[in-house]
């Protein structure tokens, strides 16, 4: 639990003890507006005049000092990530994932109520696949962040004819999966980036789509059986259109088949899109009822969640019958391997975006820490005095900055755990209210049935 929490308002306790949701998320919504910069103002801060790599001491806190951003602590610092081919157990290296550079700039982004910007966003995916075990990359594609965003570019061809815009349209994101065949994938990630907002489609076991031996599994459990599906991961009722989307990717599936199947027989009206097997009777699309965003910035937030969650439940197999019981919110009849809330409104908790939004900050930060020099190295390589005293200052600012954010992410998440703690109480106590209803009903039907109804 927490020892202090600093709010707006000042400093009070609270102890390791569930507490109301109401009450809890009433808390953490306050404590959202609290800056970085704040919450240690007696440590150094970077100047503002002159060489901005030079600290300046505050023995209280002043307007100014108060709002200094990190990139005004730290400076401007620039690196490439990932930087060196992954590291044991990980399971592609840098040249397969591809780089992404990142400055301090892009913390600003972090900040709460902030909208997360492209770099972050692809940071965090590559971080993903650059940590994830071989058994599971195996099993999973990931595409950019820009791909959907390339792929729906259309420019001057509104004019032209579907296929010939479905066609173009493959063109541009051909060279995308080079040396990767899509279709042998268990699940592919789709990033969708559209009017400002962030969205996630996954792709289930596309395979089994055009497999002339996909009825073979009619012998299986209903549950164990693959069921080609495109889910969409959506935190805003009103963000894309599920059906849009779908489109676009099954015509871009079905020129990605042809692509690596040369010898597909293609039917179909001329200037029509060609979805060969793609069609939507052959490959469904759902929107999924996951969390929900309760602001307008946290879209690219809910994307790098719904990324983290599935990865981290990704399941051996998902069925058609997995699917509408999500949708139902009720558990699977048939299927054990769904672990309990995958890809259902209690997933997580929206107010998680603040933790992850913290984390991503930290993480980010230490990439960045690389591209300051060691000063005793430097020196050893000949650089001056000054150099040295300037490398020495920026590596202490973001350590400083470093202690803050762990202990952001610290007190986020014990706040978080207390408001689950809180959840799973009101969800038995809900859960019993209802026992004891269905109880006394049965009570009530069984004296009927006996012939005296008690008073």
């Amino acid at each position: 639990g927490f020892k202090t929490f600093m709010s707006p308002s000042g400093i009070g306790d609270f102890e390791n003890t569930e507490r109301d949701v109401e009450q809890v998320s009433q808390i953490f919504k306050q404590w959202q507006g609290v800056a970085i910069s704040s919450e240690v103002t007696h440590r150094i801060v970077m100047a503002t005049r002159g060489d901005d790599d030079v600290p300046k001491h505050s023995t209280r806190p002043t307007r100014s000092s108060v709002k200094l951003s990190i990139p005004q602590r730290i400076g401007n610092i620039k690196v490439i990530f990932p930087h060196t081919p992954a590291g044991d157990g990980a399971s592609a290296s840098t040249s397969s994932i591809g780089t992404v550079e990142m400055s301090s700039k892009d913390l600003l982004t972090l900040e709460d109520h902030e909208f997360l910007n492209d770099s972050v966003i692809e940071f965090f995916i590559k971080d993903l696949q650059h940590k994830m075990k071989p058994d599971k990359a195996a099993r999973c594609h990931i595409f950019s962040s820009f791909f959907y965003e390339k792929l729906t570019n259309v420019r001057d061809e509104r004019s032209e004819p579907a296929d010939v815009r479905q066609k173009k349209a493959h063109q541009r994101v051909e060279k995308w999966t080079k040396g990767v065949n899509i279709f042998e994938k268990d699940f592919v990630f789709f990033p969708i980036h559209g009017n400002t907002h962030w969205s996630l489609m996954v792709l289930c076991h596309p395979g089994r789509v055009q497999d002339e031996n996909a009825e073979d599994g009619e012998d299986m459990p209903l549950g164990a059986r693959p069921t080609p599906y495109l889910l969409h991961m959506d935190s805003m009722a009103g963000g894309h259109k599920s059906s849009v989307v779908a489109m676009k990717i099954r015509e871009y599936l079905a020129m990605e088949w042809l692509r690596l199947n040369s010898d597909t027989v293609v039917v179909g009206e001329e200037g029509q899109a060609k979805l060969l097997q793609f069609d939507k009777s052959s490959l469904l699309h759902q929107r999924m009822r996951v969390p929900q965003q309760d602001n307008g910035c946290d879209c690219g937030v809910f994307l790098c969640m719904f990324f983290e969650k599935f990865l981290e439940d990704l399941p051996d197999v998902i069925s058609s019958q997995d699917v509408q019981a999500a949708v139902r919110g009720d558990a699977s009849p048939y299927s054990t391997f769904m672990k309990p809330g995958f890809l259902r409104r209690d997933w997580f908790l929206p107010e998680a975006a603040l933790v992850t939004r913290s984390e991503l900050m930290r993480d980010i930060l230490n990439e960045l820490e690389r591209g300051v020099p060691d000063p005793d190295t430097a020196r050893e390589q000949g650089a001056d005095d000054k150099t040295v005293t300037t490398l020495r200052n920026r590596r202490f600012n973001i350590n400083t900055v470093k202690d803050e954010l762990f202990d952001r992410v610290y007190d986020r998440t014990n706040l978080l755990s207390d408001m689950i703690l809180a959840r799973k109480r009101k969800k038995r106590e809900e859960e019993e209210r209802k026992k004891q209803k269905a109880q006394e009903r049965e009570a009530e039907h069984k004296a009927e049935r006996e012939g005296h109804m008690p008073f």
